[in-house]
């Protein structure tokens, strides 16, 4: 967890009188998504904030156990319900340019690649393969990276790129 919560932007150990949780950490571990998938809600920051400063001195966080202590507000159990669905069976990521944080699938590994597909709603996790045919990717899974999740990349394009999405496009094989 400590790792995880560094790869985040997170200083650590986290002190008593912390103030703000890094905003692509926050995010990261919702989904950026709320109740019934509407935008994470503002209170999700000060209900994190306030998780965090629950994490012990080894960077161990027991969601289920603050979940179930008695007098823990209503709203923190409620992120701690969707940090849980978030986090289950994924990974925390950065990226070899240390621009990109996220969570993939367990599976993946380093050297995979994050791409955004055409017609597809996340980034996904792909591993180049090479086999006797020649080179196919390996779908590892869909993934959650900060900052490119809702168009956010394409404000990264030139205006001729978003003007000419298909330009720059390769084809390949996904297996």
């Amino acid at each position: 967890m400590q790792e995880s919560l560094e790869m985040g932007g997170l200083t650590y150990p986290i002190e008593d009188n912390l103030v703000k949780v890094p905003e692509a950490l926050w995010r990261t571990l919702v989904a950026d998504r709320g109740p019934n998938n509407i935008s994470a809600p503002s209170w999700y920051h000060r209900a994190c904030l306030h998780c965090l400063i629950h994490v012990t001195p080894n960077g161990g966080l027991s969601t289920g156990v603050l979940k179930e202590q008695s007098g823990t507000a209503t709203t923190m159990v409620t992120l701690l319900k969707r940090v849980q669905q978030v986090v289950w069976n994924r990974k925390f990521l950065l990226s070899k340019t240390k621009k990109l944080f996220g969570l993939a699938p367990t599976n993946a590994q380093e050297g995979d690649s994050i791409c955004m597909l055409f017609g597809y709603s996340v980034p996904v996790v792909l591993r180049k393969m090479e086999s006797e045919t020649g080179t196919y990717y390996h779908f590892i899974g869909e993934s959650y990276i900060h900052g490119i999740m809702d168009g956010e990349v394409l404000e990264q394009l030139s205006l001729e790129q978003r003007q000419h999405p298909y330009l720059d496009q390769v084809e390949f094989e996904i297996r």
